[in-house]
């Protein structure tokens, strides 16, 4: 066989790996999306723990305690060392929020942590 005839192949199933790749990827964003359909900023009252954490690109997927499924927004604070809000919950974490309120609440034994869903606080003037 020669060169060309192999690359066309490696191309050609380095194609069909991408496509089948970024099907995968969709449907698992879709099914997430569904599982975890609760926009937090949309809920009232919540004081819960945290039972599972699946972050994905910024966006968290968290179930808790009150035995709903939500999904939290990008969301940073610049005060800490770690900024994303995903590095910061961890499962038995609390998570609180009040009504008509976008600001979350976290308090783990690492210390409390304010974060405000989908906006980037404290970022320091460039």
């Amino acid at each position: 066989m020669s060169i060309e005839r192999n690359l066309a192949y490696v191309v050609g199933l380095l194609l069909i790996g991408s496509i089948i790749g970024m099907f995968l990827m969709n449907s698992y964003v879709n099914d997430l999306n569904q599982e975890y359909s609760i926009e937090i900023r949309d809920e009232g009252n919540i004081k819960a723990k945290v039972i599972e954490i699946t972050p994905w690109h910024g966006v968290i997927y968290i179930h808790l305690s009150n035995n709903r499924k939500y999904w939290i927004d990008n969301s940073r604070n610049y005060n800490y060392d770690h900024i994303f809000i995903g590095d910061n919950i961890k499962i038995g974490d609390s998570i609180i929020k009040k009504d008509n309120s976008d600001s979350l609440w976290i308090k783990s034994s690492k210390g409390e942590f304010l974060f405000v869903v989908g906006a980037w606080i404290n970022k320091p003037k460039e």
